[in-house]
């Protein structure tokens, strides 16, 4: 059997195999962490607070539970809170809120999880954690 047949049958499979490798997207892309909703949140320990829901591009390693998205936390705060704190304290005639949280959040409204850290508010973003 000549080689050139093997490889000949085999070439569409095999440049569809590099073309689909070299589309895939790197495991190290860049995740992007979206604002879904927001609101007025009653928390148990905090008291009454403004609610920050964001939904990532895709999970990073480790998922919810991990170190990642822990240290991302207080990015996606600071990165949204300077337009949501005053939103939602319009919106929802919420005059002075105890806190401003970040709830990360995996599926959809039937089945998921969440991930949820508290923040104080300084100076109209978010401040230490809770």
């Amino acid at each position: 059997m000549r080689i050139d047949l093997i490889f000949g049958r085999k070439k569409e499979w095999i440049v569809a195999i590099i073309t689909a490798f070299l589309a895939s997207p790197a495991t190290s892309q860049e995740i992007l962490y979206n604002l879904v909703d927001t609101g007025v949140l009653n928390h148990s320990a905090h008291g009454q607070g403004i609610e920050m829901r964001i939904k990532p591009s895709s999970m990073p390693q480790g998922g919810l539970s991990g170190s990642v998205i822990e240290e991302a936390m207080v990015h996606i705060c600071r990165h949204y809170a300077p337009s949501v704190i005053p939103f939602v304290t319009k919106q929802a005639d919420i005059a002075d809120p105890n806190f401003v949280a970040v709830r990360i959040i995996s599926g959809n409204g039937i089945f998921g999880s969440y991930v949820l850290q508290a923040f104080t508010i300084e100076n109209g973003t978010c401040g230490s954690e809770l």
